[in-house]
């Protein structure tokens, strides 16, 4: 007797013309950020990001955040159109920004991992993006708030030297910290609006729909995980007794048995990540966090 999964992905998030408009706004932010680098680097960085992110389509670069489930970004927007966090004009410098940080979180794991190699090119976009991430930062932070300083300080603690992992709740509790980066923004918008018990529930909602993607991503690549050695949210759910058979011949079999409750872990962080959201008092978010939700498992099958 065994249980099957549906198809490993979020459900999709019907956006409206305002957040369509913005999400279009994202994406050719990143190519005019290429733009501005000196020389001739510019048509390098684009033809970078289209072989790279795109599959040499222009459609694919003009899409380019696409790759990025919304409420990544959205969580500026709800804060903006339901609380009125931020104006248009700040709404924009902060989306940029943000866009900033979520290509640097991809670009950044790429370089260390060597999925990308190197060139002045991809070292000037990546310097340039940095710089407009923390000259937002700073410029919309309260005056010794330190916001930047602390979640960069998060982010980079996260990524270069990680935590010692021992569980599946460590695992998930890693996590949030490489979004450093992408909770700064919303930390400063949340600060001017809510409270401080509703802020620290929007970003228990924003941490929780992070982990949930990890977990997606985990259940999407658990053959090339294996092979690689890399110790990911099923891995950390085998029993002990079998975790030495990750990366084995052996391992399709094991991880079988542990994808239903790891899939279940995701549905969990989901919910969470919903119900926070609605208690902070982002419908909209809470809403799209509903919306990403793919179900549970179907039943049980001999």
């Amino acid at each position: 007797m065994s249980e099957t999964l549906p198809p490993i992905a979020f459900s999709g998030i019907a956006l409206d013309a305002d957040r369509r408009q913005w999400l279009q706004y994202m994406n050719t932010s990143l190519i005019d950020v290429c733009r501005e680098l000196p020389g001739r680097l510019p048509d390098a960085a684009v033809l970078f990001l289209q072989d790279r992110y795109a599959d040499f389509s222009i459609y694919g670069l003009l899409n380019f955040f696409t790759l990025y489930h919304p409420p990544a970004w959205t969580i500026l927007y709800w804060l903006h159109a339901e609380h009125g966090a931020l104006d248009r004009a700040e709404l924009a410098r902060c989306l940029r920004a943000q866009s900033m940080a979520m290509f640097l979180h991809m670009l950044d794991d790429h370089l260390v991992d060597g999925a990308v190699t190197p060139d002045h090119s991809v070292l000037q976009l990546r310097t340039l993006a940095w710089t407009i991430y923390e000259e937002t930062v700073r410029s919309l932070e309260p005056g010794g708030a330190g916001v930047f300083e602390r979640r960069a300080a998060e982010y980079f603690d996260a990524v270069h030297r990680p935590v010692v992992i021992v569980d599946l709740d460590g695992y998930c509790a890693a996590f949030p910290r490489e979004m450093g980066t992408w909770k700064a923004l919303p930390e400063i918008a949340a600060a001017r609006v809510l409270s401080a018990e509703a802020g620290t529930r929007l970003m228990r909602a924003y941490e929780s729909f992070g982990v949930a993607w990890r977990i997606l991503d985990d259940l999407r690549d658990v053959a090339e995980d294996g092979a690689a050695g890399v110790r990911t949210a099923v891995y950390w759910s085998l029993p002990e007794a079998d975790r030495s058979l990750w990366g084995t011949s052996a391992q399709a079999a094991v991880v079988e048995r542990v994808l239903p409750d790891v899939y279940a872990r995701m549905l969990a962080c989901l919910r969470t990540a919903e119900e926070e959201a609605a208690a902070a008092g982002l419908r909209g978010l809470a809403q799209e966090l509903r919306e990403l939700n793919p179900g549970p498992a179907v039943g049980r099958q001999d």
